[in-house]
């Protein structure tokens, strides 16, 4: 099912080593760009915690710009798919990383916010 397959990649979001990690987020990212359904799996499965956690704890700017490239794609879409973000402090934690000294992860936090 679409909801097993997004669980196995949201195992990887855990994975040691950073380049699985960093995959993961882009095959996230991916899927569910404009697609409701998927969206809803990647949810469903434990995305959206996983990439929250990810941008608090993580310091490579790279994974920190995809872990919030990947929330702006949650948040985007109808006010239903923002408010999931809202409720998961989602934006508090994009709030924060705009504190960031990196260019990257900053822009990348105005463009998802």
């Amino acid at each position: 099912t679409m909801v097993a397959r997004a669980g196995e990649v949201v195992a990887q979001l855990q994975a040691q080593d950073k380049s699985v990690r960093l995959s993961a987020l882009k095959q996230v990212k991916n899927e569910i760009i404009g697609n409701k359904f998927k969206k809803q799996a990647f949810l469903s499965a434990g995305a959206l915690p996983m990439v929250l956690s990810m941008l608090r704890t993580v310091s490579e700017p790279d994974v920190l710009v995809q872990s919030i490239v990947t929330l702006g794609s949650f948040g985007y879409g109808t006010g239903a798919e923002a408010a999931v973000l809202v409720q998961s402090e989602g934006v508090t934690a994009l709030v924060s990383a705009l504190s960031s000294g990196n260019e990257q992860v900053v822009e990348a936090c105005v463009r998802a916010l």
